[in-house]
């Protein structure tokens, strides 16, 4: 019942079915539409990326804690937006959708590979795209952990045929992209040692999968170098959660509630095939158990499901101890969209089986289901978009009708007003949570406190003030209160430089 046996397609048709699947991605996802709201994790990006174009990189114009590879691919759209003379949001965008769209390709790939069957890649492609908390993204990112999937399928795919090298680059770029992802980092190198036959060739597969993990992380540290900012890259990849990170008490039972509930709210409908695939998940262990004669030793070193089945319950743990929303989600759905995707397959194999159905008949059967999986998905993003940048840039305008062009405007949580202004920060803190106000208070002569006083003697006429958190915020709100009055442009929240401060 668990066996999959089909032949998998290869050279132009297996292209053909690759480039028809981009198709219906982009078609499907296009549907949310490019005017999405344009949120803060989001906006830090793309101001990060507009900085990027003027010569400031990451970190320098804006400090983040995530890897760096989303601010800069966010920085060559904004590049080629001003070559092209186009908006630069869209650009940056476009270059995120087209990612998204190859994140679906690339399960293709890994499902086909996997299971050795296309029917099973092509059915886990189909419920991939359904998954609403992913797709509504694609055109109203950029969302960084897009690119992470990408690079994490890639990296399970180039493992799962022994291509060392090139996993070690697509693992190395996930770990740029989002730092808990070295671990398949990890996988590729500990695989190519276990899964290499005699002395010579362990050595030469950890070597190479270990240089193209070196490659791309040595090339951005010289971007780096070379504009003088390796140490806040240092710094924001690395140090800041040794030294500054903080995050709400931990609570095994909130843990544990947060990625439920993030589930429902966020992919709806799809909970269920969720839910099915996490349960497939449980019967794909047994079964490659059961293939290697219950040895995981044998199943490690031999079996082509070993960086699969061994990197799935890390993000779990992961998630255990931090999980924020459901973008954090995000690495578990392709683990369960090919979980689904072979119960689905599973099903109408038996199906046919039972009632004798020619094979032309079933392939039509699957046909049918991959054209309800995706007629499903394309009514809902459509039904769900919403053009909340258009209200955004009008509320921008608005600010632009009461302030001169002259007026000093800072963010502290809303930079989406940076982006749409077009305006630069006077320094990189665009946004104050999980213990960004500890890095400030450490890094700033005088504290916390002195940074208050460096803010007051910039004198913006206008701060925006969105979502901040630390234990720095009390002293933040009186400051503000003191020498601002509030109000309220749409959904930000504005501070307005008082006529007579006290």
């Amino acid at each position: 019942m668990l066996e999959v046996n089909h032949p998998q397609i290869t050279g132009i048709k297996s292209l053909s079915v690759a480039i028809l699947i981009f198709a219906i991605s982009a078609l499907v996802f296009s549907q949310y539409g490019f005017e999405g709201t344009l949120v803060r994790d989001d906006a830090n990006y793309v101001y990060s990326g507009q900085q990027m174009a003027q010569g400031m990189p990451p970190y320098k114009s804006i400090f983040d804690y995530k890897g760096p590879l989303a601010p800069m691919l966010s920085g060559l759209g904004a590049y080629l937006a001003e070559l092209i003379h186009i908006d630069d949001i869209l650009m940056v965008r476009i270059i995120f959708f087209i990612i998204s769209c190859l994140v679906v390709v690339a399960l293709y790939f890994l499902g086909s590979s996997l299971f050795e069957s296309w029917p099973v890649g092509l059915l886990s492609a189909c419920v991939f795209i359904g998954f609403s908390g992913f797709g509504r993204h694609a055109a109203s990112g950029p969302r960084a952990k897009s690119l992470m999937l990408l690079f994490v399928i890639l990296t399970l795919l180039l493992t799962s045929k022994k291509k060392w090298f090139w996993a070690g680059v697509c693992g190395s770029l996930a770990f740029l992209t989002w730092q808990p992802t070295a671990i398949y980092v990890a996988i590729s190198i500990f695989l190519a040692f276990i899964q290499s036959e005699s002395r010579y060739t362990k050595v030469k597969s950890v070597c190479l999968a270990s240089a193209g993990a070196l490659i791309p992380m040595a090339m951005i540290s010289l971007y780096f170098l070379l504009k003088g900012a390796f140490s806040d890259l240092f710094d924001g990849v690395i140090l800041f959660h040794v030294k500054n990170l903080e995050r709400g008490p931990f609570s095994f039972l909130g843990n544990l509630g947060e990625p439920i509930s993030a589930v429902y709210k966020a992919y709806t409908i799809m909970t269920i095939p969720i839910i099915l695939g996490l349960f497939m998940l449980g019967g794909l262990y047994v079964w490659r158990l059961k293939m290697q004669a219950s040895r995981i030793s044998t199943l490690l070193s031999q079996d082509h499901f070993a960086a699969f089945l061994l990197s799935l319950p890390l993000p779990v743990l992961w998630s255990f101890l931090y999980f924020q929303s459901y973008p954090d989600f995000y690495i578990f759905l392709p683990y369960l969209a090919l979980g689904f995707g072979w119960l689905l397959y599973l099903a109408l194999e038996a199906f046919t089986t039972t009632a004798d159905i020619s094979i032309p008949l079933k392939k039509i059967f699957q046909l049918a289901l991959c054209v309800f999986l995706i007629g499903g998905a394309l009514i809902g993003y459509r039904k769900a978009s919403e053009k909340g940048l258009v209200e955004q840039r009008q509320w921008a305008r608005q600010i632009e009708n009461m302030f001169d062009r002259d007026s000093k405007i800072v963010s502290i949580g809303v930079p989406e007003i940076l982006v749409l202004l077009h305006r630069t920060n006077p320094n990189p803190y665009v946004y104050i949570v999980n213990g960004i106000d500890n890095r400030i208070d450490e890094k700033t002569t005088g504290g916390f406190d002195g940074w208050l006083k460096e803010l007051d003697k910039y004198d913006p006429s206008v701060i925006a003030f969105g979502q901040t958190r630390g234990r720095f915020k009390a002293s933040l709100t009186n400051w503000l209160e003191r020498h601002y009055r509030r109000i309220e442009i749409g959904q930000w929240t504005l501070f307005v430089k008082n006529r007579n401060p006290d």
